[in-house]
């Protein structure tokens, strides 16, 4: 009787130890597993959406689209904070978690911060905001590292006591039907006397403890009597259906963590498939830079050529336009001459106008004279008329002259404004070579700027692909975790409950 108390004690016993066990994961473990998952999943998407908004900015998509998903990225980043800092006050984590999540909170804090910068430096350029790029991309592999740190030795804290329970479970089992068994052996041994008494519960409890121990837990033991036998009996009874409620509650948490595991193991499939498709983008994207810096490249080379054009022609036109200034002074010089020679030929047709008078008054002064004078006559007669045709001539040329120098005044007139209209196409060509110059600067900047963008697209390509490997181990470690989880329950499974 003794034994059978001792052995009904200790399946009490074990199944209160086997129930807190189970507890403990099913309150603990589990949930500190589930929160580290999201808080790496929801980091990973943070992540993303961060590369995503840098992408957007340089294909130049919609500003209230790239708008929409930095306010969006800036509140879950505040979430996800105000996450990892709720888990201090949780009494589900372990100190050795506690530890790892003031790093971890630490770590989240650099992130968050260097990808703040990165949104908030788009508005200076992406080859400014580029620059962040290798600070947030160390600060997310750090980050990464010490919450896959977390999520492992979360998983083999769940791993461990999963384990454990079931082995302590096989092992209690074991050790109660073996205890059971001596109990009976005993029991049969000092009381073959009062067989006639005690058969049927003994029976009964062999029963019971057989079913037990082939790990039938839906048997029932129905005493009817109330002595010890019975007592007994309604023990083993107890045992068994604590044993029955046990098995059920390590089945239900098993199956909680296959299920948790296989949805962890989803969402890192539909993670791994949207990083490839962020992979394929970023390939698309390096391809539509590559074309753009070549377009860049040709538009240099042009307003490179332009711009030799444009000082050329500047050239051309200084060269015009002194040309035109030497016109200008040629006329000027004309001008000159021409009315210094109307100046001349006024002192001639002067000079001619007093040979005349001259002339007159020897013709007068010969007729007075006489037959003496005749001769004389003649000769002042032939002197007038040179003085005549003399004058006439003047006249003539003065006419001309007079002619000569308005033209020259007019065409004095048109250099000049010719040398002003050049004047006006050397400053303007002047000014179109500086703008080509300019433009052909501008242009060099951007082929620079397009070549950065390149590489940090190309660097943000191969952070895709160090994810996507990332991903792919997270998935093996869930699949893991679900086969171990499938194994506890096939092992539960050879326990039969009601």
């Amino acid at each position: 009787m003794l034994c059978l108390t001792i052995v009904a004690g200790l399946g009490l016993w074990a199944t209160s130890d086997l129930s807190s066990s189970l507890r403990a994961m099913q309150t603990s473990t589990l949930p500190t597993l589930a929160t580290t998952t999201e808080m790496q999943r929801r980091i990973g998407a943070a992540y993303a959406s961060t590369n995503q908004s840098l992408a957007w900015t340089g294909a130049e998509f919609p500003a209230a689209r790239i708008d929409a998903l930095d306010k969006a990225l800036a509140s879950e980043l505040g979430d996800i904070g105000a996450l990892i800092k709720a888990q201090h006050d949780l009494p589900i984590w372990d100190d050795a978690a506690r530890e790892q999540l003031l790093v971890l909170e630490k770590a989240y804090a650099d992130f968050r911060q260097s990808a703040l910068d990165a949104l908030d430096m788009k508005s200076a350029g992406l080859g400014t905001a580029g620059s962040f790029i290798d600070i947030m991309q160390t600060a997310y592999l750090k980050l990464d590292e010490q919450i896959s740190a977390l999520a492992t030795s979360q998983r083999e804290a769940a791993s461990g006591r999963v384990d454990a329970s079931a082995s302590a479970a096989a092992d209690k089992g074991m050790g109660i039907a073996f205890g059971a068994a001596l109990a009976l052996l005993f029991s049969a041994g000092v009381g073959w006397w009062c067989v006639s008494l005690i058969v049927a519960p003994l029976r009964a409890a062999r029963a019971l403890a057989t079913a037990v121990a082939d790990g039938d837990l839906r048997a029932q033991g129905h005493a009817a009597s109330r002595d010890e036998t019975g007592q007994v009996l309604q023990a083993l009874a107890q045992v068994s259906a604590q044993l029955g409620t046990l098995v059920s509650e390590v089945r239900g948490t098993a199956e909680q963590v296959e299920t948790a595991s296989g949805e962890i193991a989803q969402g890192n499939a539909d993670l791994s498939t949207r990083t490839e498709q962020q992979a394929s983008s970023l390939q698309e994207t390096a391809a539509s830079m590559e074309q753009l810096g070549s377009t860049v490249r040709q538009t240099a080379d042009n307003a490179s050529k332009a711009n030799e054009l444009a000082q050329n022609a500047s050239r051309v036109a200084i060269e015009g336009g002194s040309v035109v200034g030497q016109v200008v002074e040629t006329m000027k010089g004309i001008n000159d001459s021409s009315r210094r020679i109307a100046d001349i030929i006024g002192v001639i047709d002067g000079i001619a106008f007093q040979t005349n008078i001259l002339a007159l008054n020897a013709a007068v002064e010969a007729a007075r004279a006489g037959e003496q004078g005749r001769g004389f006559a003649v000769v002042a007669a032939e002197v007038r008329n040179l003085a005549q045709r003399s004058a006439e001539a003047a006249k003539q040329i003065k006419g001309l002259i007079d002619t000569s120098v308005e033209r020259v005044a007019s065409g004095t007139a048109l250099a000049d404004q010719a040398g002003t209209t050049m004047q006006g196409v050397v400053n303007a060509i002047r000014r179109v070579s500086e703008i080509v110059g300019e433009i052909s600067s501008a242009t060099s900047e951007q082929s620079s700027g397009v070549g950065q963008v390149g590489e940090a697209i190309s660097q943000m390509d191969k952070v895709t692909q160090q994810n996507a490997a990332l991903v792919e181990e997270s998935a093996a470690a869930a699949d893991s975790l679900k086969s171990q989880s499938r194994r506890l329950v096939q092992l539960l499974d050879r326990f039969q409950t009601a």
